[in-house]
């Protein structure tokens, strides 16, 4: 009985291990995009601005717009950090949305490209800013 339970022990330790290899090979590269945008809020913060001035989203969502507690969206950062591409979800008080951000790096500033609302209820998309 002790063999067997020393046995399922190891192999348990072994498969764990294995379950966490394989969870790290999918997000692992995510995890450090994620942080950068938790610990760098201003790179959404002033999109978020825009977006809270202009009617027509205000019209669809809301007036009290806020970003998720959790950023669920997609973070992809390339050229070491330069170029950006973010999806954050969005709620208002009438109905939630996608905020989609194309920005680039220029010294310490961020340069937006784009800037839009997806509205999946009613299948509409509002630029907010697009170059």
């Amino acid at each position: 009985m002790e063999y067997k339970l020393r046995r399922w022990g190891i192999g348990g330790l072994i498969f764990i291990i294995i379950i966490i290899g394989v969870i790290y090979m999918f997000i692992g590269e995510a995890i450090p995009q994620y942080a950068a945008i938790y610990a760098d809020t201003s790179i959404y913060e002033k999109p978020l601005e825009q977006v809270r001035a202009n009617k027509e989203v205000k019209a669809c969502i809301g007036d009290t717009i806020t970003v998720g507690e959790i950023i669920s969206g997609e973070v992809f950062f390339f050229e070491d950090y330069k170029k950006l591409t973010l999806t954050l979800p969005i709620h208002g008080i009438k109905q939630k949305a996608k905020m989609d951000i194309i920005a680039i790096k220029e010294g310490e500033e961020w340069i937006y490209k784009e800037i839009k609302i997806r509205v999946k209820k009613i299948k509409k998309t509002i630029y907010i800013l697009k170059e």
